[in-house]
């Protein structure tokens, strides 16, 4: 599944993957300081917001379900200087 693939290739890709922005969160920023959501806010989008993190959490635990049934890959051409003996 993943033949070929080293960790900085790894982590050149996870690197440019792109922020998701969600509407919930840009709801909660637009009612900061205050601790409520602004007043005169649609319920169908507050709806929706909410929709969209509950599915977006789900899938992150999908994600991390299968991540972690993944077999380790050996860093052997990685020194790691703040565990050497």
């Amino acid at each position: 599944m993943f033949t070929g693939l080293t960790a900085t290739t790894l982590a050149d890709i996870l690197t440019a993957v792109e922020p998701v922005e969600l509407k919930g969160v840009a709801l909660l920023r637009q009612c900061r300081p205050a601790p409520f959501f602004p007043a005169g806010l649609d319920p169908a989008e507050l709806a929706e917001a909410a929709v969209e993190i509950i599915d977006y959490t789900r899938a992150c635990e999908a994600s991390l379900r299968r991540l972690k049934d993944l077999r380790p890959i050996p860093l052997t051409g990685v020194a790691v200087e703040e565990f050497s003996l």
